[in-house]
């Protein structure tokens, strides 16, 4: 599905109508023509990306159509965009620009991944990031997404085609007919109380753990509730169990919170307790993934559990745990 970007399109484009002293104004349409043309090759609209019909850029503007119009058929002529009859009018996927080597190596630099550079001796340092943000820029989270053909032991690629569509838009548009004007408004930080309650209950029913509405907190993803865990339970320098091999998202949570990473082997029992013991006896924290250990895929045996909650117990340390894939069980 194409990128829709016509309601942020007209903010991006400054037409000049006004004349200042010593400089002449560039007529409309070729004031447009760099203007789009600009923003496709700095990436700003992306290829493959839809342009707004020509009638609502021209109202937007405050310009004729037919000053868009000839615009667009420029650009089309040129390679920057494509038609496609009752579909509209779209960037394209190859940018003639693209051809040469300088344009292509500027864009393959703006893909690079960030580097910090920190500067170590002057008056005038500039802006930099923090210890904490150098840390996290420089961590890997995880690998890059694997768009190629579906292939066995991909990870974070669900079974998309067997998801239920009939069913979620059903109830989607039941639910959409009854919701309260308030849910338009601020939220609790901790996540919508009904869904809340309804998680406290089925966590109750299906995996003993007993816990309230209260005790529950409702977040964007695994990584953001990694990130409020270590930030929450750990001061910086603290030492933190992590499985080897694991989850690079969880390694790089700890060390964006400053804790000092300690990896501890994993066998077929699970994470080995005695030898986290040994190495960093006074952790403050532990993660683990034992219904279904990543990426191994072992499951944590009830004796190393009992143990490794016996240490944690004796310590005063933090166990957190990843159940990440027990539902499938």
């Amino acid at each position: 599905m194409a990128k829709q970007v016509a309601a942020v399109l007209s903010p991006l484009l400054v037409l000049t109508r006004s004349v200042e002293a010593d400089k002449p104004v560039k007529p409309l349409h070729r004031q447009l023509y760099k203007g789009l043309r600009d923003l496709m090759l700095d990436g700003r609209i992306e290829p493959g990306a839809q342009l707004p019909a020509t009638r609502v850029l021209a109202r937007e503007l405050g310009v004729s159509r037919m000053t868009v119009v000839q615009v667009f058929e420029q650009l089309m002529a040129e390679g920057y965009l494509t038609g496609k009859v009752g579909a509209g009018t779209f960037v394209s996927r190859s940018l003639p620009d693209d051809l040469l080597s300088v344009r292509r190596q500027e864009r393959q630099e703006r893909q690079k991944p960030l580097q910090v550079v920190v500067p170590q001796t002057g008056h005038n340092p500039g802006r930099r990031l923090s210890g904490r943000g150098a840390v996290i820029a420089s961590t890997s989270v995880v690998a890059a997404r694997d768009e190629g053909k579906p292939r066995a032991f991909r990870t974070g690629v669900p079974a998309l085609d067997a998801f239920p569509w009939s069913i979620w838009r059903r109830v989607t548009a039941e639910s959409f007919r009854h919701l309260p004007l308030d849910l338009l408004n601020y939220g609790d930080p901790a996540g919508y109380a009904p869904l809340r309650e309804a998680i406290a209950g089925y966590l109750g029913l299906s995996r003993g753990v007993r816990c309230t509405a209260q005790q529950v907190i409702i977040v964007s993803g695994s990584q953001q509730a990694l990130d409020l865990v270590a930030r929450i339970l750990l001061d910086p320098g603290d030492s933190a169990w992590v499985e080897e091999p694991g989850y690079m998202g969880a390694r790089a949570a700890l060390i964006g919170a400053g804790a000092h990473v300690v990896p501890v082997p994993v066998d077929d029992e699970g994470l080995d307790v005695v030898s986290g013991a040994a190495t960093a006896p006074h952790a403050r924290l532990v993660y683990v993934t034992p219904s279904h250990q990543y990426p191994l895929g072992v499951t944590m045996s009830i004796n190393r559990r009992l143990v490794m909650l016996e240490w944690a117990h004796q310590h005063g340390a933090w166990v957190v745990e990843d159940d990440y894939d027990s539902e499938y069980h």
